[in-house]
This record gives structure tokens, C-alpha cells and sequence, in this order.
């Protein structure tokens, strides 16, 4: 087991101060955590993030001639965390085999960590769920030895949910006896054991069709409802759909028009992503093959189009490359939208772009509003200061073969004071450009400078011990930067 020090030439932009979309350089070797677990293929595919800022990372690794999962644990900074399991890495067999199906990863409220996936084992497609302890152990009080497997037909796992009160809900397809494809949900208890309150006996698997049918990640919202995204094939017309269930397994017939909301597509969906709100509302991305660009929707959460969501609803993202793997919302109600671009149908690198709560691409994050990394993406979270880290692995040409990778973007709430210790408030923040500071600075005055992204200085001059008043009106939109003897504050120019 090492872990690698991988250079990527040509990615990291100096600047002054840490622009939003760059790389983080404090972590890991340069802003990258590169791993390998036993020197052969291994896959990042889920990330997530500790009470403590510890990081962990979940995806299959290959030991010697068998496939496994992998579990390793990073240290807020990057490093390795050799605390955790042995050396930082815990291994769990595959069963006969592993498929390169979407991976769910959780931290509990205890910190103990849970992994899901699908696997093939003795010729049946099923899926599996896994708990660790918080030092990488398999937790022995979980189904057996740590595991759950199920087995409803032939089931492919789209995600998995950490409910609020400890339970945990599982959501994809199952085809049984063959051609019939349903929609399965399971809910288990805290212990592993499938829920007797919801479904049938823990279980519900509504029958779709005999046709095509593939669900997408699920969520589950505070009350419980589940919503299931899902493509099929009815009668030779393609659609896409979003169904809602109530908190007992039973369709609720109030969503959307009865249960269901329904989008005009032509052409298969391969990937598609939801993210809920805080405010229930709900962000879907969909785009169909050989068709632009992609789709990103808002609803109410009863289903109904959101038209004060970007352009009546809808925000549209022209980028043929790319396809969409999840939407991450900031403190500023920010988009980040990750995930991998392809180029002859083999993905080359990881895409995110932060757009404004308006729908508006952000131009101040990375280069005009995106960020591309050099290699495979497979998840994206945020830890507590806000900084995004990104999980994948590298690729098998690069030199080192696919390993585990994690880079960290400098990214900040824009709104929230960042020398509070001194009771100093800048707004508003964004501004169109007379940005007020008030303050209670030790001394009469305070100078201050005023810088871009790049360092260059544009103004300068001394802060009240009371209130003031800065003008950068002429400016250009973007980030500036101001500089105090106290800290520094970002500031945001529209």
C-alpha cells in the first residue's frame, strides 16, 4: 500500500489569494490525494465527510486476481489516515463479482459509516449495504458480520438514503421472473433488519413494464415521502418520469398529476440526478441521448414547475460532453453541478460549474464559471468550511494505473463575514458595487487594500473605526479581495 505523488502540469493557477474553482494547494500534494491501494485497479466512486472533517472514500479495488471493495479514510488536510482500518485501508470481498454500478456512501450521526452498492454473487445481480465502525471496522451489530444482502430479483441499486431517525432506504430496479420490470424501495431499521412498518414486510416492488426500465438516484425527504426518477419504455414512447411515494410505501396520488410528474423526451436517458432543498423544493438533471443540451429543472415540492427557478423553470447547460452526476446547493444557494465528460463515448475528465442562484453561470468560480480535473469523477461533497472536494480515480494511462483520487477547491460562502472575530460586517455582499463596512477596528483608521484574482492592487486606502463606504463601480463583475491588518474579505461585484 503507498500512496502516490502525482503532479498535474499545467492545472494550478497562481494567484494572490484563493480564488472560488481553484485548486486548494494546502491539500493533500498540490490540492490532489492520490492513492493506491495493492498496485492494481482501483475505482473511487462515493465520498463523504466525518463529524471531524476526516474524509472518507468508498469503491472497489483490485486484490491480486479478485475484485473487492475499498474503504480509506483521509485526514482533513489530505494525508492518509493510518488510524483507520489498517494503514488507512479496509477490504471487503465482492462476492463473485463487481459491477460498475453507482456506489452510496453515509456517515451516521455516531460516525459510523455506511457503503452500498450492487455486486453479482453466486449468478444473481443484488445489492449489498455495508457498516463500518468509525475506525474502519465492520460493525458486527449489522446484518451479518457487517453486511445486508438482498435479493428481490434481478436488482440493480440506484442509491441508498440515511434517514434522519437512523433508518436507511434503498431504491432502484428489480426485474423478476424475467421480463417484468419493477420499481423496488426497501426500507431497513438501524440494525440492518428490513422495516415490517413500511411495504410489505420492509419491501414494496411495483410492476412498470415488460419493456425497458431504469431508476436513478433516489431521495427521501423529512417527511418521509420517497421520490423515485425513473426512464422506461411504454408502447414504443419513450419517457422519463418522477414518481412519489408516501412515508409507508404507498404511491401518493397528490404529486404532480396523480403521483406522478411527467417530461417530453425523445431519445434514452442514461443518467440523471435530483437533489432536494431545504426548502423542499426539488433540481433535477435530465438530458436524452444525441440530444442538447442539458436540462436542468426546478419544482415545487407538490411537482409543479417552479417558474422563478432560472428561465421559466428550467435551466439549460449546452455541453455535449458532459453528463451530470449529482447538484450540490452552498451556504449563497449556489449550484455546483459535477460530474464526468466523455470524448468518444471514454470519459476524460470532471467537469463542475457553479452557477448563481438565478440560473446565471458564475464567472468569478474557476475559469468563466467551470472547473476541469484530470481524471475520472465519480462524486463530489462539501466539507464544512464550504471547500468542494472531488472523489474518482486517475486513469489507467496516466502513468501510475486508476487509483483512488481526491482534489479540494477552494470555494466560500460569500455572504458570511470571514473576520467575525471582530465584529465586522460587510454589505450587501454581492453588490452591484458600494459594498458599506461596518466595523469596530482597535485603531481610529485601518488601512486596507483592494486586489483582483491575479494580486493586482485597484484601490487603497482607510477604514473608519465606525462605518465606510467603498465604491468599485467602474470595476468588472467578478471577485476582489480586501486586505486588512485583521484578515482578508471576499468581495463579490456583480
Amino acid at each position: 500500500m503507498k500512496t502516490l505523488l502525482l503532479f498535474f502540469i499545467g492545472i494550478i493557477t497562481a494567484v494572490t489569494y484563493a480564488q472560488d474553482g481553484t485548486l486548494d494547494t494546502s491539500f493533500g500534494n498540490n490540492g490532489y490525494a492520490i492513492t493506491d491501494f495493492f498496485g492494481g485497479t482501483d475505482r473511487g466512486s462515493a465520498i463523504a465527510v466525518q463529524e471531524d472533517g476526516k474524509i472518507v472514500v468508498f469503491g472497489f479495488v483490485d486484490v491480486g486476481s479478485t475484485f473487492s471493495y475499498g474503504l480509506l479514510r483521509h485526514l482533513p488536510n489530505g494525508q492518509l489516515d493510518t488510524s483507520f482500518g489498517t494503514d488507512g485501508f479496509v477490504i471487503t470481498p465482492a462476492g463473485d463479482n463487481f459491477r460498475e454500478y453507482f456506489s452510496s456512501l453515509h456517515i451516521q450521526n455516531d460516525q459510523k459509516i455506511i457503503a452500498s452498492t450492487t455486486f453479482i454473487d453466486n449468478g444473481n445481480l443484488d445489492y449489498m449495504l455495508m457498516r463500518y465502525m468509525p475506525d474502519g471496522d465492520v460493525d458486527p451489530s449489522f446484518g451479518v458480520n457487517g453486511i445486508v444482502k438482498t435479493h428481490l430479483g434481478s436488482d440493480y441499486l440506484a442509491s441508498t438514503n440515511l434517514l434522519s431517525n437512523g433508518k436507511i432506504m434503498a431504491g432502484g430496479s428489480a426485474t423478476i421472473n424475467g421480463t417484468d420490470n419493477h420499481i423496488f424501495l426497501a426500507r431497513y431499521l438501524s440494525n440492518g433488519e428490513l422495516d415490517p412498518s413500511f411495504g410489505n414486510g420492509g419491501t414494496i416492488a411495483e410492476f412498470i413494464n415488460n419493456e425497458t426500465l431504469k431508476v436513478f438516484g433516489i431521495a427521501s425527504q423529512d417527511d418521509g415521502k420517497i421520490l423515485v426518477p425513473y426512464f422506461t419504455i411504454e408502447n414504443f414512447e419513450e419517457k422519463f418520469k418522477l414518481k412519489q411515494y408516501l412515508s409507508n410505501g404507498d404511491p401518493d396520488n397528490s404529486f404532480g398529476s396523480g403521483g406522478i410528474v411527467e417530461t417530453n423526451i425523445d431519445g434514452e436517458i442514461f443518467t440523471a440526478s435530483m437533489t432536494l432543498q431545504q426548502d423542499g423544493k426539488i433540481l433535477q438533471s435530465y438530458r436524452a441521448r444525441g440530444q442538447q443540451p442539458i436540462n436542468i429543472r426546478g419544482l415545487l415540492s407538490d411537482g409543479i414547475l417552479d417558474t422563478s427557478f432560472a428561465t421559466d423553470g428550467i435551466l439549460e447547460i449546452y455541453n455535449d460532453r458532459m453528463t451530470v452526476l449529482k447538484i450540490l446547493v452552498d451556504d449563497d444557494s449556489n449550484l455546483l453541478v459535477f460530474g464526468p465528460t466523455l470524448t468518444f463515448f471514454e470519459i476524460d475528465d470532471n467537469l463542475t460549474y457553479r452557477f448563481k442562484p438565478d440560473g446565471t453561470l458564475d464567472n468569478s468560480f474557476g475559469n468563466n464559471g467551470r472547473v476541469y480535473l484530470p481524471f475520472e469523477g465519480g462524486d463530489i461533497a462539501f466539507q464544512e468550511n464550504g471547500k468542494i472536494l472531488i472523489a474518482g480515480n486517475t486513469f489507467f494511462y496516466s502513468g501510475s494505473g486508476e487509483n483512488f483520487a481526491v482534489a479540494r477547491l477552494n470555494n466560500g460562502p460569500l455572504s458570511v463575514p470571514e473576520f467575525e472575530q471582530i465584529k465586522t460586517t460587510i454589505y450587501p455582499n454581492p453588490s452591484n458595487g458600494v459594498f458599506t463596512i461596518e466595523s469596530n477596528f482597535h485603531s481610529e483608521k485601518e488601512a486596507y487594500q483592494i486586489t483582483d484574482i491575479t494580486g493586482k492592487t485597484i484601490a487603497s486606502g482607510e477604514l473608519g473605526d465606525k462605518q465606510t463606504q467603498i465604491d468599485l463601480s467602474s470595476a468588472q463583475s467578478g471577485t476582489y479581495f480586501l486586505k486588512t491588518s485583521y484578515g482578508l474579505f471576499r468581495l463579490l461585484k456583480n
